[in-house]
């Protein structure tokens, strides 16, 4: 039940890596909520753009970093599942613990400050659609024409458009 030092190496790297990715999606989803204030479309096409590909090169870290506890944990004979980066903190020796636990802490604040920013820009998002919609009803009123029921139950549609314009000049 040895662990090979390279891999530690390697994990910690893939972490640090981890970290970094997910503070740039950090700073992306804050710039975003400015862009959605700010109703700067562009922007947001930028920054969508940009996160797509934080997320694509944070699952291939992810996939990198599964490989290299798959290795460890057979090297620890242990389940694969069962060795989280927690667990392997109590595993390894100092000084490697150590930077293992900063950088758990310092992810899951990174992940939980992430959330945070997220929840709030879809909170703007769904408040702009919402605000969209209305409008497109209130404009949808103006230009549908009003139906008429007669005593037969038939309708009828006069040829005037809408609540406030007519279709005649």
């Amino acid at each position: 039940m040895s662990i090979n030092p390279s891999d530690i190496e390697k994990i910690l790297a893939l972490l640090e890596g981890e970290r970094g990715l997910y503070e740039s999606l950090l700073v992306s989803g804050k710039r975003e909520r400015e862009a959605l204030i700010g109703s700067n479309i562009d922007e947001l096409n930028r920054i969508n753009k940009e996160k797509e590909d934080l997320i694509s090169k944070a699952h291939t870290v992810e996939g990198q970093r599964s490989s290299v506890i798959d290795d460890l944990a057979g090297s620890l004979g242990c389940p694969k599942n069962e060795l989280t980066v927690t667990r392997l903190t109590q595993l390894v020796e100092e000084p490697w613990s150590t930077r293992l636990e900063s950088l758990r802490s310092s992810i899951l604040e990174t992940a939980r400050d992430l959330t945070e920013v997220n929840e709030g820009n879809r909170d703007l998002f769904e408040h702009s659609l919402g605000l969209l919609r209305s409008s497109l009803r209130f404009l949808e009123n103006l230009v549908t024409s009003n139906t008429v029921y007669y005593g037969s139950g038939k309708m009828h549609t006069n040829d005037q458009s809408g609540r406030v314009f007519s279709g005649q000049v």
